[in-house]
């Protein structure tokens, strides 16, 4: 707490009154810790299934063709990714921010849904926990080729097995 005067400059019982920039610098940590805050692994992890629960009722599971952008559960690590905190080991908080900037950098004409493993095909899981799973959704995604030909142009300075760890054709079955 900073004692007011009529200064910016100030000083009350021996302290210095806070200047604009000083006070600006107390806002921008204190808003950090509330994002901080809410970005912690139970919100983090309620977020997902939020996300997950919507993006369940926005597709349709009828083998359609998707592009797979991202799978992960929760301690899964990814030598090829950098988590939030430098590291390749992916928690709740990562796994969503992943999900979110796929989501803001989608074409117009992509539609991003977040999924559970277990939600489609053959309902995968690791250590008893489902991967949350990352999909772009287009009309044009009509075969296996068409989202292989997607992916390479999204994403042109990447091939191979690095480009199947952040783009891969997959198909929504029931």
């Amino acid at each position: 707490i900073v004692p007011r005067a009529d200064g910016p400059r100030e000083r009350i019982m021996g302290m210095r009154l806070a200047t604009s920039v000083e006070r600006r610098r107390r806002i921008r940590r204190a808003v950090r810790h509330v994002e901080l805050r809410f970005r912690s692994e139970p919100h983090a992890q309620m977020k997902l299934a939020e996300l997950a629960d919507t993006g369940r009722g926005q597709v349709s599971f009828d083998g359609r063709w998707v592009a797979q952008l991202a799978s992960k559960y929760d301690g899964v690590t990814d030598q090829q990714l950098t988590a939030m905190n430098g590291s390749h080991t992916f928690r709740f908080p990562d796994i969503l921010n992943e999900h979110q900037t796929l989501q803001r950098s989608a074409p117009p004409d992509t539609q991003v849904v977040l999924l559970r493993s277990t939600d489609y095909g053959k309902r995968t899981v690791v250590n008893g926990q489902p991967l949350w799973v990352t999909m772009a959704v287009r009309a044009d995604f009509t075969s296996e080729a068409a989202v292989q030909s997607w992916c390479a142009q999204r994403y042109p300075a990447v091939s191979g097995k690095d480009l199947k760890n952040i783009c891969m054709p997959n198909r929504l079955a029931p």
